[in-house]
Order: C-alpha cells, then sequence, then structure tokens
C-alpha cells in the first residue's frame, strides 16, 4: 500500500473510532488466556478474550465515544489469574506490548496516549518491585492450590500454611516499601488524572499497613495537593481514605444528607424515618451487585409498609444510568454524587455490594459485605421475628 494509502486508512480507523491492542510476551502455559476489560463504575466488563499462541495476542475494538477508553488487560490459566494492566485508548490507536515474562502488570506498553505515557512514568521507579509481587503472588496461589489437594498429611499442611503465611508477609512489606518510594518519585511529578489515581491505590494500601511512615509519606503527598485536585473524585475518595470520618457504630444517629434520584431531583435520608431502611452500596460492573437486585426488589414489595429499599449508586452519573437500565434497578434508586467518599465513608465500604440497615429513627443498626441467594429475605425476616 502507497503512503498515501496507509493515511486514508488511518483516517478511516480514527473516524470509525477503532483500536488495536497487539501483544508478544514470554513463555506462557499452553491454554493461557489474555482478558480485555472495560472500566464500569468500579469494576470491569470482560469485553473480548484471545488465547495466547507463540506468546502472542491481539485485540481490535471500537472505543467508546471519541475521547479515551479506560481498558484492562489481565490473563488466566486454569482457576489462577493475574493482576490487571490498564491500557488506555484512543480513536485509532495501536497499542504495542511487549515482555519477557507473564508479570502482566509490569507489561511494557508502547503507546502514545498520553494519560499511558503518565502510567508507564509512574510505574518506572517501581517496576521492579511489582515484578516481585507479582512472582509471590503466583508463588501464594500454587501454594494455595496445594492446600486444597485431598489426603494431606498433618505436617504438610502445617507447612504449606506457614510457607503461604511467609508469602503474604513478604508481599505486604513489598506492597509499603512500593508506596514510599513511589511517593517520592510522585512529589517530583506534574499532577495528572492517573497520579490521582496512584494516590488513591496508595492510601488504600497504607491503610492496610501499620507502618507510620507508610501513612505519613501518602499523607504528606495529598496535603500538598491543590483544592482543584482535591475535589475530583479521586481526590476525595483519597482524603477519605487518609483521613476517614468517625466511623458509625451500632446506635449512632446517621447525618442527613442529600440524595438524586436519576432525574437529577433531590431527596433526603431523612425523608425514610418511620421505616426501617435497608441501603444497598452499589456499581456498574459487580457481579454480585447485579444477582442481588431482584431479591432486594421482593424485599421492597414484601416489607413494602415497614422497610425502605435504597439503591445507593457509587458511580458517576453516566455510568449509574447506564447501569440502571442495564440491571433494570428500580424502586428508591438513589445516588449522593460523592462515590465512595460521602455517606459510604462512615461505613468504611472497602467491598460491594454493601449493605446497611437503619432503624427507623435514623439509627444504624448493622452492615455487611457481599451476597449470597437469600441472605437478604432471611437477615429482615429474622429483624421482625425478634421483636
Amino acid at each position: 500500500m502507497s503512503c498515501l494509502g496507509l493515511a486514508f486508512a488511518a483516517l478511516a480507523a480514527q473516524a470509525q473510532g477503532s483500536y488495536v491492542i497487539e501483544g508478544s510476551v514470554g513463555e506462557a502455559p499452553k491454554g493461557t488466556v489474555v482478558l480485555l476489560f472495560r472500566d464500569e463504575g468500579t469494576m470491569g466488563k470482560l469485553i473480548a478474550k484471545d488465547t495466547l499462541r507463540a506468546g502472542k495476542f491481539r485485540f481490535e475494538g471500537e472505543t467508546i465515544g471519541d475521547g479515551t477508553d479506560n481498558l484492562s488487560l489481565a490473563t488466566q490459566y486454569g482457576d489462577t489469574g493475574s493482576m490487571c494492566l490498564r491500557v488506555y485508548v484512543r480513536p485509532g490507536s495501536h497499542v504495542k506490548i511487549t515482555s519477557d515474562d507473564m508479570f502482566v502488570y509490569t507489561w511494557n506498553v508502547e503507546s502514545d496516549v498520553p494519560e499511558q505515557l503518565e502510567a508507564q512514568k509512574l510505574i518506572d521507579p517501581v517496576r521492579d518491585l511489582w515484578r516481585e509481587v507479582q512472582r509471590i503472588d503466583y508463588d501464594e496461589e500454587s501454594v494455595k492450590a496445594q492446600l486444597k489437594a485431598k489426603g494431606l498429611a498433618k505436617e504438610e499442611k502445617s507447612r504449606l500454611k506457614a510457607q503461604r503465611d511467609s508469602l503474604k508477609k513478604a508481599s505486604r512489606k513489598l506492597n509499603e516499601e512500593i508506596v514510599l518510594r513511589e511517593s517520592k518519585a510522585m512529589a517530583d511529578i506534574l499532577v495528572s488524572e492517573q497520579w490521582m489515581l496512584n494516590l488513591l491505590n496508595n492510601a488504600y494500601m497504607a491503610k492496610r499497613s501499620e507502618r507510620e511512615d507508610v501513612k505519613n509519606c501518602v499523607k504528606e503527598l495529598y496535603d500538598t495537593l491543590p483544592e482543584k485536585w482535591r475535589n475530583t473524585p479521586y481526590g476525595r475518595e483519597a482524603g477519605a481514605v487518609i483521613y476517614p470520618p468517625v466511623q458509625a457504630r451500632a446506635g449512632d444517629v446517621i447525618e442527613d444528607c442529600e440524595l438524586y434520584d436519576i432525574d437529577g431531583n433531590v431527596h433526603h435520608l431523612s425523608d425514610f424515618r418511620g421505616k426501617y431502611v435497608l441501603m444497598d452500596f452499589w456499581s456498574y460492573g459487580c457481579g454480585a451487585c447485579k444477582m442481588a437486585i431482584p431479591e432486594l426488589k421482593e424485599v421492597a414489595e414484601m416489607y413494602k409498609d415497614s422497610v425502605a429499599v435504597i439503591s445507593m449508586s457509587l458511580d458517576n452519573d453516566k455510568m449509574w444510568r447506564e447501569a440502571t437500565d442495564v440491571y433494570g434497578v428500580t424502586g428508591n434508586n438513589l445516588n449522593e454524587r460523592k462515590g465512595r467518599s460521602g455517606l459510604a465513608a462512615k461505613f468504611d465500604i472497602l467491598a460491594i455490594p454493601l449493605f446497611v440497615l437503619l432503624s427507623p429513627q435514623g439509627t444504624f443498626i448493622e452492615k455487611w459485605a457481599g451476597y449470597g441467594k437469600g441472605d437478604l429475605k432471611e437477615r429482615v425476616a429474622k429483624l421482625f421475628s425478634s421483636k
């Protein structure tokens, strides 16, 4: 094809919003699958997969709109999965990925998308540490698989458990070193959306650490942020993690707050006083959240005179609207528009779906994370049977 022909082809691809992601990686177990996800709320939706052949994979797709699409890559072999690598694409993007190993999070990405360039710049100072974290993760998965074997002798089981615990400890220490080293590097890098995402991730890692120096280095980064960055979604959530509000305890009155419906109308938590309130904090892309919706509707109907069920989205308006249509959310479908930094932060939300139960007087009764079929009806029935 002539240069002119190539130019027209590139323009056509850009107009169609198409992208290409192709990779060449080191030796992998036969049958290893590369998975491609699109970010949806706080989760990722699987949109394509390709089995590695001679270490190569390829994806072609269409972007949503003409901006930047947030995608992620991961690998799966049997029951073993990898960490995810963020890949940013725009209309016309041709992303090339190379590596000598299967440590996905630290694969090299060749791209001209600004967000990708920022991501590569931020990971470079800690790439070696992340490679070691992934190696330990693979070893830990191997040990877990061995522990599932039947007929293990008591001594062998004890040995494997000790090995698993040692690997967990090593991984935790590495994560703490990543926070320290990356925070030092970030202090000299211009703040961007990707920078803020890294700050948020480091805030969560620091929260799980017992080391004050790890916690303090993240606090120092956050404290230097201009107000405009603190008021972004990542900034607000990071602030709630680094400087968490007082956590709700059983018997505490939950302060009133403004809640928005899908049409933008304002409601208040206090509007539901006089009934028990069952709040479901959920997000698009969360499989367990979707599974809970039919049972939430059943509970809302069964106890309509005494229980108000509130579906509390943690997503931005765009994702919330799409999820509402796809999941068929009805009833009190509300959003504080503060993600995990508002009301959710009072309940130390780390996993979703998170269910919160309030009394008719607006006091906190209990919370629990995760969903199992029949669990919601059982808990609400137990609430009334105890009276």
